[in-house]
């Protein structure tokens, strides 16, 4: 996975997995156990109250709503008024309009306002709860076996672009590896009908030239956070766990991501730090078939923001691994959803609808430039600044 260089958020993990005394560590468990809750932080209120799943129907990614029912009685029982309830959701309609781009529907009036009924605003939420289509990534037609890897003068250095082939080592094998366990996890989606998507530096590989970048051969998959359970639900039982068949493995419910805990390992030993591939705290699951031959299972949660300070209301996506000690959401709704379809090493597969978008939040604009080049006379990779 491609990452920044040592922003705040790497210098926490590295922090993270150094020894520490038994009071600091207990610390780190008090401080990640408050930040998974939904309670204010600072003046900001989170809920996450959006499950989506993918109709059997219509393929399509609908809204449930009886999350929202609950909450909105829970509200009532705190003596909050119909008017702030719908000041909440408000901006919820708006985003789905966004994501349908039905803005000449009733529902997408400017008219709908603060001073609509509770009543109305339900109604609305209820007839413009689809996300759009679950994008179809069949398998006919491609092969146990990649597309021939074609050399991509974008990571030849400056002084070599008029030539063809890249002299840098491309680990093929990986790539081949890689190429299974996605063609693998598509058929796993499909049947259990998971919402997800390339991210990361999969989809700037993408972006790029619609495979995998050369120096990066690792696959990163981003799903929605209530499809959490589901994904425990699927996993290996370690004590079932075997290289050389593929592996589920989630990470363990008391490891949070960013800080130092308590980690599984793939023979079921407790640990403190990450010994193998298993003994992970950041994603949230890996599919696994080797010692280094994984890939990773983001998450991505649908929240609600209020911030009681300014008095406005957010409704969107919260990347947990980018955005996780963050006071924002990191991307609109619509930035993602309709999920369209990219190419990746000769498979389509879901992308965000405005990568571009995604990606610049992650990265910067700069995000097309490579990290690395090749050195095409000695043959290495070297740091492009």
């Amino acid at each position: 996975m491609q990452r920044l260089c040592m922003t705040p958020k790497r210098i926490q993990r590295v922090i993270a997995n150094l020894p520490v005394c038994i009071p600091a560590y207990i610390l780190l468990v008090i401080v990640c156990w408050s930040n998974l809750t939904s309670t204010p932080r600072g003046k900001v209120v989170r809920w996450r109250i959006f499950p989506y799943i993918i109709q059997n129907s219509t393929r399509k990614i609908t809204l449930q709503l009886d999350e929202i029912e609950r909450w909105i009685i829970e509200q009532k029982e705190a003596k909050t008024s119909d008017h702030e309830i719908v000041t909440y959701l408000l901006p919820v309609i708006r985003e789905l309009c966004d994501v349908q781009q039905k803005h000449t529907e009733k529902c997408c009036d400017p008219k709908i306002s603060v001073n609509s009924s509770l009543k109305d605003v339900l109604t609305c939420i209820r007839q413009l709860r689809s996300l759009g289509p679950m994008p179809t990534t069949s398998l006919v037609g491609t092969n146990d076996e990649p597309p021939e890897f074609t050399n991509f003068s974008m990571y030849i250095d400056r002084n070599r672009w008029n030539e063809t082939e890249l002299r840098c080592y491309v680990n093929l094998d990986k790539r081949r590896s890689m190429y299974r366990l996605l063609r693998h996890w598509i058929t796993l989606a499909n049947q259990y009908k998971i919402i997800w998507w390339i991210t990361y530096g999969s989809l700037i590989g993408s972006i790029r030239h619609g495979d995998f970048i050369p120096y990066d051969h690792d696959v990163d998959i981003m799903v929605l956070g209530s499809q959490e359970e589901l994904i425990r639900q699927l996993a290996t039982d370690r004590k079932n766990f075997t290289y050389g068949q593929i592996n589920i493995v989630p990470r363990a419910r008391h490891c949070a991501v960013d800080l130092n805990g308590i980690r599984t390992t793939c023979t079921r030993r407790l640990v403190q730090f990450q010994l193998d591939p298993c003994s992970f705290c950041d994603p949230l699951a890996r599919l696994i078939s080797g010692y280094t031959t994984f890939f990773d299972i983001f998450l991505t949660h649908v929240e609600l923001h209020s911030d009681r300070v300014s008095g406005t209301t957010e409704y969107g996506l919260l990347d947990e691994t980018v955005d996780r000690n963050s006071h924002r959401l990191s991307n609109s709704i619509s930035s993602t959803f309709p999920l369209s379809v990219c190419q990746y090493a000769g498979l389509s597969v879901p992308c965000p609808r405005n990568p571009k978008t995604v990606l610049s939040h992650i990265y910067g604009e700069d995000f097309r430039k490579p990290l690395f080049l090749c050195n095409q006379r000695w043959g290495y990779w070297y740091w492009n600044t």
